[in-house]
């Protein structure tokens, strides 16, 4: 798994029981992910064999809440291009909802960044 089958010359030959040609799988990649809101910094590269996880850092202001990216590769790849399932979700900070204050009414339930 991970990998593409890029070149495939491999015969038999049935007169000698011999195998002759060659095949050749390449490691399938993915390019950054796209699509992630408020992501400062997303993984560069990630592969679909063993570096399958993918890295965000949301921006100022916001928490990585959720971060199931892993780098696949299509059933049968033929093609050394993967893709990207699960997803990040950067969520804005909350301060929350402010203290009592003794004699005060509170007008703001929550207040949230940016």
């Amino acid at each position: 798994p991970g990998y593409a089958l890029m070149y495939n010359s491999l015969i038999c030959d049935f007169y000698i029981g011999k195998w002759f040609g060659g095949a050749v799988c390449d490691l399938v990649q993915c390019n950054p992910p796209t699509g992630v809101p408020h992501a400062a910094e997303v993984c560069t590269k990630a592969d679909a064999a063993k570096h399958r996880e993918c890295d965000v850092k949301c921006q100022k202001g916001y928490t990585l809440t959720r971060n199931d990216l892993k780098c696949s590769a299509p059933d049968n790849a033929t093609s050394a291009a993967g893709f990207y399932t699960g997803m990040a979700v950067c969520e804005a900070k909350s301060c929350g909802a402010p203290a009592q204050l003794e004699h005060a009414i509170v007008s703001t339930a929550e207040v949230v960044y940016p």
